[in-house]
This record gives structure tokens, sequence and C-alpha cells, in this order.
């Protein structure tokens, strides 16, 4: 087996691409069990609704793309070090926290972008859907790749 260093990719372009999505999904996973929290929270009676406040803005009342962006973010925060550590597999060696970070402020623009159309346009929210999976798939595991895992 070839010797792991950064930089030097040591696993086929399949592997790679599985453990992105891998990543990815440990991410949805982890800012879904998160908003149940908030929700479950939200509609609690007694002492746990006085602190809703702590796990995001009141996404039911009245949505807006900011609203709905900061939220999912805030949301799957938890899942940033599992992410490090998966995608740490594709070189052998975890990204720097800035560089997670700065992934995930463009990962937040593509999330704000897709919301603002779908609440300035008459396009489908299905269809912004999957123009934004499509986006975050591509364009997102290249970006992936070369500055967060740098390889």
């Amino acid at each position: 087996m070839a010797e792991r260093r950064p930089g030097r990719q040591v696993r086929s372009a399949a592997y790679r691409y599985a453990v992105f999505l891998l990543a990815l999904l440990a991410g949805c996973v982890v800012t879904g069990v998160m908003s149940f929290v908030y929700l479950s929270t939200y509609f609690s009676q007694g002492p746990l609704r006085n602190f809703r406040g702590y796990l995001g803005y009141n996404v039911i009342d009245s949505g807006s793309p900011w609203q709905w962006t900061f939220n999912i973010l805030l949301w799957g925060l938890p899942a940033l070090p599992l992410c490090r550590l998966l995608l740490g597999w594709m070189s052998g060696v975890r990204s720097a926290w800035w560089r997670i970070g700065v992934g995930y402020l463009v990962l937040g623009l593509v999330i704000y972008a897709f919301g603002t159309l779908a609440y300035s346009t008459e396009i489908d929210r299905i269809v912004l859907l999957i123009a934004g999976i499509s986006v975050i798939l591509t364009a997102g595991y290249g970006f992936t790749r070369r500055w967060i895992v740098v390889c």
C-alpha cells in the first residue's frame, strides 16, 4: 500500500466520492436530528419551551432565505467534527478547521442563493431543490476535494 501523505491520493476517485457522500449524509442526518430537537422544543409545553430561542430563529412563523439558511447551518454545526474525520479519509490527514469553516460558509452561500431564487421567482421549488443538490454533488465535491481536503 502506498504511503499516506497530504496532497497525495492513495485511494480511487470512486472511493473519495463515496467518502464525500458519506460526510454529506452525516451532515444531513445531524441537521435533521437537530431540527427535530428544535421543533420538539418549540412545540413542548412547560420549561423546555423557554429554551427554544437558543436553538435558532423561529422558522415556523415567518420564513425567509436568510432565516432558513441560518437555521440549516446552525443545526448542522454539530456535524462538522464528524465530517472533518470522514473527509480526513480522503487524504489521510484531517483538514484544518479554518478550511472546514470556509467550506461551510460556501455551502451556506449556495443554500442562500437557491433559497433566494425560491422566494423571489416562480421557479418550481422541486426544480430548485434538484438543481441545488446537483450543484452540491458536483461543484461541492470539486471544491471539497481541492480546497478542504487539499488533494
